[in-house]
């Protein structure tokens, strides 16, 4: 099991009650996305429509949105449709896999980061492709993750979700440096390092769907409680941003007045 709970160091945390719960009780759907197959065509059948019966569909992978706003980059995912082949043969994706406004990507590899589809970036759609009843699903690369609107709200999971992948890839960074751990992920992490011994595999990112789906967590109780949380960490990243321009401001300021010269 996976535990993660509040710190309370920071008194805006101490406002608010908390209760513990299971990560899978907050959502509708969590699993991995398509696996797609290179020799076919993806594509969706909704029987619940008289317009498109049979629509194609693009799997998004982490190269199809924008570094700076997370926002779907629909020329990217165009360019990549021209270039594929239309295979006579087709797989079906999911009705599941389709994605709507306010799900969650989670990627990791590399760097791990969480995606929220937001309903302008799917909305932006070329018209070409709306007019075929083009539809989105995330590759297997993806974790999807779709929240249940009465339990969460979609900002705030997106939040702790973050910050939790960031948690967890500090800890086990630690744990490969054996570095001291003080919390109740580390320990597993380590228990999961210590398993994983003698292994010639990659170290690569230590979770997964199996370990989200056994994550237990201490959030809010109240959900305007949590958009308040959501509220305080824009807050503190406006900040943090001020800060970091003053400090760019500075060095450039200090690197002119004291004009450095190496002298051969």
């Amino acid at each position: 099991m996976l535990l993660l709970l509040p710190n309370f160091e920071d008194a805006e945390f101490s406002d608010f009650e908390f209760r513990q719960i299971g990560l899978r009780t907050l959502l509708t759907d969590l699993g991995t996305g398509h696996a797609a197959r290179t020799d076919k065509t993806p594509v969706f059948r909704d029987p619940y429509s008289h317009l498109h019966d049979e629509a194609p569909v693009a799997l998004l992978r982490m190269g199809h949105f924008r570094e700076e706003d997370d926002a779907i980059d629909w020329d990217a995912v165009s360019a990549d449709l021209q270039q594929s082949i239309e295979y006579q043969e087709k797989e079906v994706v999911e009705r599941r896999l389709i994605l709507q406004a306010d799900d969650l990507l989670l990627s990791l590899r590399g760097q791990p980061r969480v995606i929220r589809i937001s309903g302008s970036s799917l909305d932006a759609m070329p018209e070409a492709l709306a007019q075929r009843g083009f539809r989105l699903a995330p590759n297997n690369n993806f974790i999807l993750i779709r929240s249940h609107p009465q339990l969460v709200q979609v900002p705030f999971l997106h939040l702790l979700l973050q910050v939790l992948l960031e948690h967890v890839l500090e800890a086990w960074h630690a744990v490969l440096a054996e570095r001291p751990i003080s919390s109740s992920i580390g320990t597993y992490l380590q228990q999961k390092y210590e398993e994983r011994a003698g292994s010639s595999k990659s170290p690569g990112y230590p979770i997964g769907t199996r370990e989200l789906k056994a994550l237990v967590l201490s959030i809010p109780t109240d959900q305007t409680a949590q958009m308040k949380l959501v509220e305080h960490y824009r807050q503190i990243r406006d900040e943090e941003l001020v800060i970091k321009k003053r400090m760019r401001n500075f060095h450039s300021r200090l690197t002119y007045l004291t004009n450095p010269n190496i002298m051969p």
